[in-house]
């Protein structure tokens, strides 16, 4: 029986491993659950950005008038430490899938309408550039994936241990996964 178990870290792994040592068996498959969603997804003839250039897209996805209201520099020295929150941000909305425009209705986001509507206009240009070049990046990927059904369907199980939060795009992807494996 091939069978692979998924823990949510490496060192759950680990720990795992050590407690079947004295064993006389052979142990299952083991991944993290970060590695299992790498194997599971497929982005089709586009490549994953690399980290610096990812800052040089996002860079160029700013250039625009109204930037500067959002109070981050477009200073390329201070840009590079202030983009992790607009990375971050942007990010986060796209693995809950949730439309920036769908924030102006929370009492909380009510007075940053203005920079709501600037950080929309940067995610929109920086996809359009991500699209350009056919690269993926964690904005643009749940849209932008097929399931490696090939690699699912090479275990006969796959048991996955969860601990904390999934995403609700990393909730998504076991889903999908459970219909081509139990």
């Amino acid at each position: 029986m091939n069978k692979l178990i998924v823990f949510p870290t490496s060192r759950a792994i680990r720990e795992y491993t050590l407690t079947h040592i004295n064993q006389n068996t052979l142990l299952p498959k083991l991944l993290s659950i970060d590695e299992l969603f790498k194997n599971i997804i497929n982005i089709n003839k586009k490549r994953y950005i690399d980290d610096n250039l990812r800052i040089i897209y996002l860079k160029e996805a700013i250039d625009f008038d109204t930037f500067d209201k959002i109070g981050i520099s477009s200073n390329m020295q201070e840009f590079w430490k202030q983009s992790d929150f607009i990375f971050r941000f942007l990010g986060e909305l796209a693995h809950e899938d949730i439309d920036i425009d769908s924030l102006n209705k929370y009492d909380t986001y009510a007075h940053y309408e203005e920079h709501l509507a600037i950080l929309k206009q940067v995610k929109e240009n920086y996809i359009n550039i991500l699209d350009k070049h056919n690269l993926i990046d964690k904005l643009n990927l749940p849209s932008n994936y097929t399931l490696n059904i090939d690699y699912i369907k090479s275990f006969d199980t796959i048991h996955i241990i969860l601990e904390g939060y999934l995403s609700k795009f990393e909730y998504k992807l076991i889903q999908e996964l459970s219909q081509y494996n139990t």
